[in-house]
């Protein structure tokens, strides 16, 4: 199933603010329902096929399916506070990362080494706990290293002023303006050229 969803971000917790964005100059929640963060944990590689499918089947209208819908949200929300905090140079709200430590407490892990196909060895990070928080887990560890770990000078948002998606800024100059060239990037491109092709003639 095709979805809207955008993996620019270039770290997993920016992803999941990015699922509220704006087109066409209206809001729009691309995690409508239960399924729909299903499918973004699918598409952003946190859970497996079979295991997307199971849960698909599963969680539709339970009371575990609003619980995932729910805690997607509020992470979500944590999220981009923290993110506008780092931007604004302000500080983080305790609340949000109150949000972060729940969500890592309700998902116990351990590490296990596994060998792969090719022979090589992995060290992998497996969730004991099978509650809905452990699926979120990951997306929690991500805003945990953005506030412990990474160059905040570095977390972007996009300069189109009609876009609102968040970015992590991996070149080596720290030049990146767009949340994806191929989108606002480009946009940009053409009014520029538009409005020189404009002004010259």
């Amino acid at each position: 199933m095709s979805t809207d969803f955008v993996f620019d971000g270039s770290l997993l917790c920016l992803d999941l603010v990015n699922t509220a964005m704006v087109r066409e100059g209206a809001p729009i929640d691309l995690l409508a329902d239960e399924g729909s963060v299903v499918r973004w944990l699918r598409e952003a590689g946190q859970i497996s096929e079979p295991r997307a499918r199971g849960l698909s089947r599963r969680i539709p209208g339970t009371a575990e399916g609003r619980r995932l819908l729910r805690r997607a949200r509020e992470l979500r929300e944590a999220v981009r506070r923290l993110a506008d905090a780092i931007l604004r140079g302000g500080e983080p709200a305790g609340s949000d990362v109150d949000v972060f430590n729940r969500i890592l407490a309700a998902s116990p892990s351990i590490l296990q080494i596994t060998r792969r196909r090719d022979a090589k060895y992995i060290l992998e990070r497996r969730f004991t706990d099978p509650g809905v928080e452990a699926l979120l887990a990951p997306v929690a560890e991500s805003a945990a290293q953005l506030l412990t770990e990474l160059d905040w000078r570095r977390l972007g948002k996009c300069r189109d002023p009609q876009c609102v998606l968040y970015f992590y800024d991996t070149s080596k100059n720290r030049s990146r303006r767009w949340c994806s060239m191929e989108r606002c990037g480009n946009r940009a491109k053409v009014a520029a050229h538009y409005h020189r092709r404009a002004g010259g003639g």
